[in-house]
């Protein structure tokens, strides 16, 4: 029996004034087992006042795999992540964010899955990096999954860890540039993304074994409230934005993935807290409608043409 020989691996980074937290990413990925991989590494930095340029250029001068770092004047992690798709040369396209320390087999582990499956998008694990960090922008679990629900897409994968091969982005297209930190709509791009390939029927993957540790720095209820007030915001948007394109009947489980969330921040923060999540929730629809009257989207058409 023929091995097929693992695929070529182009992680991506979107960095925005962090310096310290990236320089702690990079430091693990040094640490990363390579043998027998084709692993390259780009980071799109959208700013330099704190000295992230330094940190890269001091990496890249001795890192064990090529580290391409792109300076970009906008700031947004969709456009961020949609120039570093455009320049990347790998088969598989890891995404990871500049505050998680990977895991030692991080990059193994998605080259093995991958060369199993063709044309997916996985998730993989993501732990809190201490205990001291609000429980949040987490996904825990120990055994692998599947799915094609759309009802899942806020919860299956998270955007700190996730891998997809060309094929899909050649399909579906990049992130939306409208969404995500950096626009009006402060988040959900990753749920936005994950949607749009469960719409697609792509197999969409949990993989524990693909592992990293958030960071997020994240420890009072106040920091909490604003993650989920951006999170509401986004799970709106993107309700509306699905609705709008695969039509009621079909976006159907995206309500009621949407309505489940919300009930479990009333069970977890109270009636009030909960309440004011949902108002958010609204007011994302709301926004998004408006941003899409005058700024249709354009993520398909944008990626596709240059990769």
């Amino acid at each position: 029996m023929v091995t097929a020989p693992p695929p070529t691996l182009s992680a991506i980074i979107a960095t925005l004034n962090r310096a310290q937290a990236l320089s702690n990413t990079l430091a693990a990925m040094a640490e990363l087992d390579l043998q027998g991989l084709n692993f390259e590494l780009i980071v799109v930095y959208q700013d330099n006042t704190d000295g992230s340029r330094e940190v890269l250029k001091t990496f890249a001068a001795t890192a064990p795999f090529p580290v391409r770092a792109v300076f970009q004047c906008e700031r947004s992690t969709s456009s961020a992540r949609n120039h570093a798709l455009r320049l990347a040369r790998g088969d598989v396209f890891i995404i990871t964010d500049d505050d998680v320390i990977v895991e030692r087999n991080w990059a193994q582990a998605t080259a093995k899955l991958f060369a199993e499956n063709q044309h997916i998008l996985v998730g993989g694990k993501a732990e809190l990096y201490s205990d001291d960090l609000n429980s949040d922008s987490i996904r825990l679990g120990d055994a692998p999954d599947q799915t094609t629900d759309l009802m899942r897409l806020f919860d299956f994968v998270i955007g700190c860890n996730m891998a997809c091969s060309r094929s899909v982005i050649e399909q579906i297209g990049g992130f939306d540039e409208r969404l995500g930190p950096g626009t009006p709509i402060k988040a959900s791009e990753d749920s936005d993304f994950v949607g749009r390939v469960l719409a697609a029927g792509i197999p969409v993957l949990y993989a524990p074994s693909i592992s990293v540790r958030h960071n997020h720095g994240r420890t009072t209820v106040k920091q909490r409230v604003k993650l989920l007030k951006g999170y509401s915001i986004g799970m709106g948007a993107t309700l509306a934005k699905l609705t709008l394109r695969l039509g009621q009947r079909q976006a159907r489980p995206v309500y009621w993935a949407v309505r489940s969330t919300f009930k479990f921040r009333v069970q977890q923060m109270g009636l009030w807290t909960g309440m004011l999540m949902n108002a958010y929730i609204i007011y994302g629809v709301v926004r998004f409608l408006f941003i899409d009257m005058h700024k249709p989207a354009h993520e398909n058409r944008a990626i596709r043409q240059s990769i």
